[in-house]
């Protein structure tokens, strides 16, 4: 008899819920929990006798009720198998009828939703605003955790209560199209929030009244002015946020907000105007930064005076900025390049990933020959110096050296550009630039190249 059959059931029953999948929902038969009770007859007890396995529950209403009615059996009979577990629901209800409204969920899936609500624990609904006013919770959302909300059409123009008592949400996640406005949740008690836009009185408002908020992500709506005022507002417990700005000089927003226990900085913008370095600087110096992305659309909207804004962050561990010009680029390699015992504190000491984007177009530089076009000369030592920090100097950087390094080069405008870019080329197998790199990647650093040219191509040392 093969060893399996000794597995005691208790055991072997958590080896099946172990099978489940991670990150996505599926009631694919080659997938569990399908695929175990195909195994035979004993897997097949043992998994229908398994509730946890049947608590993961996908509801892909797509066209007609007719045609749902198979996936109405199969979500009945997952409930049913479900026992009381606590219950994890993706449901989405797409596609529109003859006169073009939005389908709905078929009147006994509403019922069974509405039935089974005392067990949600986390949830994605994508409805339209009729089906979200015709969720009930009849038995209260007790268990509610994580909510992903999606409204297909046009958003309620009344706000929808259902989730306002939910004792235990802690993740609000809104789709497209959704604003929180249009939804009443108990702002005090969240610790995340993911929206896709909020004017500039929302996102101050939410920060003031969520006040245990951990996490927050949000686009500042570009139709409302900024106010000339300020409003001081302080986030003492927010630990990451990422904000995606109209316009770079919308940063000024910052100066109101103070977050004493910040780790998680993302800023994206898709203005030209550079950024006022003197904004976030002063944000950055307010917070104890470790982890800072910068995304920006054009060279042209690069931080000005990168290092020394840079510097209000000494605790950074990892940072990306997409994308630079050459020389601000050079001017970020050179200050890093500078470590040795009298000045191993002087610049982001602790950073052990650095992600780096430039665009060619930005690779003319006045100082420089016009045809030789981008360079390792500022790479290489400053690669070599950050992976050999003297052990005496501080155990402590020796530690957080520079571990991961990815430059990206990429032309956002080739089409458009009038001239073209220099030629961009990979350091040469056999040359000094070369064979440094690998030294590094032998004594266990990971460096990544990215360029692109005519064709485009990828080196990974």
């Amino acid at each position: 008899m093969h060893p399996i059959h000794h597995i005691p059931c208790e055991i072997l029953s958590e080896i099946f819920v172990q099978c489940l999948p991670s990150e996505y929902f599926s009631a694919d038969p080659s997938t569990a929990p399908l695929v175990l009770a195909a195994v035979g007859s004993d897997w097949r007890r043992l998994s229908i006798a398994t509730p946890r396995l049947w608590s993961r529950i996908s509801l892909p209403l797509l066209r007609s009720l007719g045609d749902n009615s198979g996936i109405i059996q199969m979500f009945q009979c997952w409930l049913a198998r479900s026992g009381g577990c606590p219950l994890s629901i993706d449901a989405f209800c797409l596609g529109r009828s003859k006169d073009n409204t939005p389908n709905s969920i078929p009147p006994v899936l509403l019922h069974a939703l509405n039935e089974c609500s005392s067990r949600w624990q986390e949830v994605k609904f994508m409805f339209s605003a009729d089906d979200f006013r015709r969720l009930q919770a009849k038995n209260g959302l007790p268990l509610l955790r994580k909510l992903d909300v999606t409204v297909v059409g046009s958003p309620p123009e009344i706000p929808l209560t259902i989730f306002g008592n939910a004792p235990a949400i802690r993740v609000v996640q809104l789709g497209g199209g959704v604003s929180l406005s249009n939804f009443t949740f108990p702002m005090g008690q969240l610790r995340c929030i993911h929206t896709p836009s909020l004017s500039v009185g929302q996102f101050i408002h939410i920060l003031r009244e969520a006040t245990n908020l951990v996490e927050f992500g949000t686009c500042v709506d570009v139709m409302e002015t900024l106010p000339t005022s300020r409003t001081d507002v302080q986030a003492g417990n927010l630990r990451s946020l990422s904000l995606y700005l109209p316009d770079p000089n919308w940063i000024n927003l910052l100066d109101s907000l103070t977050c004493p226990t910040l780790e998680t900085l993302t800023l994206k913008s898709y203005g030209y105007s550079p950024i006022p370095a003197n904004h976030l600087s002063r944000f950055i110096s307010r917070s104890p930064l470790r982890f800072l992305s910068i995304g920006l659309p054009r060279s042209e909207a690069a931080l000005n005076d990168l290092p020394e804004c840079l510097s209000a962050a000494p605790r950074l561990e990892e940072l990306s900025i997409k994308y630079l010009g050459q020389e601000p680029a050079y001017d970020l390699f050179r200050r890093m390049s500078i470590v040795h015992p009298a000045e191993s504190h002087s610049f982001l000491p602790f950073l052990h990933t650095l992600i780096i984007g430039v665009r060619p177009q930005a690779l003319y530089a006045q100082n420089r020959n016009r045809d030789r076009g981008w360079t390792y000369e500022e790479v290489l030592p400053m690669l070599v110096n950050r992976w050999n920090v003297h052990p005496a100097a501080d155990a402590a950087l020796t530690s957080a050296r520079l571990r991961a390094f990815h430059l990206d080069v990429t032309d956002l405008d080739k089409d458009q550009s009038p001239t073209p870019s220099p030629p961009l080329k990979l350091p040469k197998r056999g040359s000094v630039v070369f064979a440094q790199m690998q030294a590094l990647v032998a004594e266990g650093m990971r460096i990544w190249i990215d360029e692109e040219a005519e064709e485009e191509c990828m080196h990974e040392y």
